[in-house]
């Protein structure tokens, strides 16, 4: 399978089944490299953090500030992660959305504009509210 970003040409040529299809699968690969990127993010803040730990604990006089050097980055790379979390989140969503799309539109008959409405469900009895709920003309 080729890897490349299909042209304005070639989308064009898409018919809407194919081109929902191709928005859902790209939502999906996006969602997944958001994802693994956060991981990646967050293994660097535990890698930060550990070597601030070590840093902290040590007998050196400048431990305390190599434990302040290395949070920063500890922080930084933290920080991505939720933001890539954040991102990963809304491109599922999307390719959720994509996904429903597409078995809405394609999997399930449409009626076309204007059909009458055969089998329905009786409303039933409409029951009076009791006293307590009915307002009174003053």
């Amino acid at each position: 399978m080729t890897n490349h970003l299909p042209t304005t040409e070639e989308l064009a040529t898409l018919s809407e089944p194919e081109f929902l299809e191709l928005d859902r699968d790209g939502g999906k690969i996006d969602a997944k490299y958001d994802f693994q990127r956060a991981g990646i993010h967050a293994l660097g803040a535990g890698g930060y953090g550990t070597l601030a730990t070590i840093a902290a604990f040590s007998a050196s006089p400048y431990g305390a500030l190599g434990s302040v050097l290395f949070s920063i980055p500890a922080a930084v790379c933290l920080w991505k992660g939720i933001q890539d979390i954040g991102q990963g989140v809304q491109d599922a969503a999307k390719a959720s959305a994509a996904d429903t799309a597409l078995r809405i539109l394609y999997e399930h008959p449409a009626e076309p504009p204007g059909t009458l409405v055969r089998d329905a469900e009786p409303a039933g009895r409409v029951k009076q509210l009791p006293q307590s709920l009915r307002q009174h003309n003053r």
